[in-house]
């Protein structure tokens, strides 16, 4: 942990961390999927009683694309987060002030309110300097991958990610804060 690490080749296509430990038997592959749908939340529920564990850490997503916003639930609820979207930067900052989750996923380029934009915004926040946020863009430009890490991102994910790598990621950022 804390070191900085650069993951190549194909089984790390599209990840760079920060400080992220990792098991290098992870398998590349991708799950594309249509869907629009919004989702509110996603977290398994208790036996019996229809509600989501209140101990299960809460993810902030912002992103503008329905379909990646859809697969980021996908990948997470199966871990049992309880899962916040939003469309853009803006709406992530605003719900930021309400509610402080224990992770922000967010995209670069977003109307109204860009990633980095964002990414600023938490630094400067009194109480949200520390939030890990993890960048996911389909960009994959060096400076900005560069421009986000300096600002404060914990890791930047390139779409298409590989599922499983993106679940330890999650996993790791959640632990790392711990």
């Amino acid at each position: 942990m804390g070191r900085r690490v650069t993951l190549t080749g194909a089984a790390f296509a599209g990840i760079l961390s920060a400080s992220w430990s990792f098991l290098p038997s992870f398998v590349s592959h991708t799950l594309s999927y249509r869907g629009a749908a919004l989702p509110v939340a996603a977290a398994p529920r208790r036996p019996g009683d229809g509600r989501m564990p209140e101990t299960s850490p809460r993810i902030l997503i912002a992103d503008d694309d329905a379909s990646v916003r859809r697969l980021i639930e996908l990948v997470l609820r199966k871990s049992g987060y309880r899962l916040t979207f939003v469309a853009n930067g803006l709406h992530a900052l605003e719900h930021l002030q309400a509610e402080t989750p224990d992770l922000v996923i967010c995209d670069l380029h977003m109307p109204e309110m860009s990633g980095f934009d964002l990414l600023s915004a938490i630094q400067r926040a009194p109480g949200l300097a520390r939030l890990p946020v993890i960048v996911v863009t389909a960009a994959g430009q060096p400076k900005d991958v560069e421009r986000a890490l300096k600002l404060g991102a914990a890791a930047c994910v390139f779409k298409p990610f590989a599922q499983a790598q993106f679940q330890a990621l999650v996993r790791d950022t959640l632990a790392a804060r711990r």
